[in-house]
C-alpha cells in the first residue's frame, strides 16, 4: 500500500516508456522536459552522447535544466550506445551492425553514424562522392577528432571500387577538357593572323559597299 502511494504521489511516472536520446526520433524527444523542437533537433546533430550529463552541449542547457530532465525520468542513455572518451566500440558489435556507406546510403542510414546528425547527412549527400572517409572533413563541424570516433565506431565505409570508379572517370574527363584546350592553344600563329586578316578584309569591303551604295 505505501508504495502504491509513493508511486502516484512520485513526479516520475513509472509507467511511461524510456527515451533513449541516442535513438529516439525528434517526436519522442520533445517529450522530455526543455526539450523543444528546436533543441531536439540540435540535440539529434550532437548524437551520440554518453550520459545525460553531456546534454550541457546543447544550447540552452544548463546543470539545473538537466537535472530536471533527471529528475522527470524519461530520458536515458543505453550503455550501448554511450562511447566515453578514450574508449573504443566493442569489435564484436561492430560485426553485427550493417555498414553504411557514405557515397549511396539514404539520409535515415546516414544518421546512424556518429557525429552525424540530419543536417550533416543531407550536407554529406550534396558533397558526394567520397574517395576516403578522412574526406569528411569537408562537412561542416567534422574534424579529425570526429573522424576517429566515425572510424572507431566502424559504421561508416566506401565501397573501394565505386570510389575508384568514380575517380577514373573524373580523372579521365579532365584529361579530355586539357587535351582539348591544348589542341586549341597549339593552332600556329600564322593560321590566327590569317583569320584576323580575312575578318578584318570582310568587314572594310563591308564598310565600303554601303558608302557607294
Amino acid at each position: 500500500m505505501l508504495l502504491a502511494v509513493v508511486a502516484l504521489s512520485s513526479p516520475n511516472v513509472f509507467a511511461a516508456e524510456k527515451i533513449d536520446i541516442n535513438t529516439a526520433p525528434l517526436e519522442e524527444l520533445i517529450k522530455i522536459i526543455h526539450i523543444g523542437e528546436t533543441r531536439a533537433s540540435q540535440l539529434i546533430s550532437l548524437r551520440p552522447f554518453s550520459t545525460l550529463d553531456e546534454l550541457t552541449k546543447i544550447k540552452g542547457l544548463s546543470e539545473a535544466r538537466v537535472n530536471d530532465i533527471k529528475s522527470q525520468g524519461l530520458a536515458w542513455v543505453a550503455q550501448k550506445q554511450g562511447l566515453p572518451s578514450g574508449s573504443s566500440p566493442d569489435p564484436a558489435q561492430n560485426q553485427t551492425m550493417k555498414r553504411v556507406d557514405i557515397n549511396t546510403a539514404p539520409l535515415k542510414e546516414l544518421v546512424k553514424i556518429i557525429h552525424i546528425g540530419e543536417a550533416r547527412a543531407m550536407d554529406l549527400i550534396s558533397l558526394r562522392p567520397f574517395f576516403s572517409l578522412r574526406e569528411l572533413t569537408r562537412i561542416k563541424g567534422i574534424g579529425k577528432k570526429s573522424i576517429e570516433d566515425i572510424k572507431k565506431q566502424g559504421l561508416a565505409w566506401l565501397d573501394p571500387g565505386l570510389a575508384k570508379e568514380i575517380k577514373t572517370y573524373e580523372e579521365n574527363f579532365s584529361y579530355s577538357n586539357n587535351q582539348a584546350s591544348d589542341q586549341q592553344a597549339n593552332v600556329p600563329s600564322f593560321v590566327l593572323i590569317i583569320s584576323l586578316g580575312q575578318a578584318v578584309f570582310s568587314s572594310m569591303a563591308i564598310l565600303t559597299l554601303k558608302k557607294f551604295a
